[in-house]
């Protein structure tokens, strides 16, 4: 956790939303920039950071679909690629 930092502007602070662990695990969560409001799934224990440009929306809509409950609402309602028209 503390070698992740965000692509976007670097900034090194990311909170960890965790939605499903095994042992001390994350499967399933979501890292969250607090600095410059983007989010980044967790999905099979593996951290999607990507640019904005490179990611793969559908693929994330079905992991966002499945979690929606978990997602706090500051991120559904502030976050990048959430709010992207």
């Amino acid at each position: 956790m503390n070698i992740l930092i965000c692509p976007f502007d670097k900034y090194a602070d990311l909170d960890l939303i965790e939605f499903e662990t095994n042992n001390s695990n994350v499967n399933s969560g979501i890292l969250y920039c607090t600095k410059c409001i983007r989010y980044y799934p967790i999905i099979n224990g593996i951290p999607i950071m990507v640019p904005d440009n490179q990611r793969n929306l559908i693929y994330e809509s079905n992991f966002l679909s499945k979690w929606t409950n978990k997602i706090p609402e500051k991120i559904k309602s502030n976050s990048m690629p959430f709010n992207i028209n």
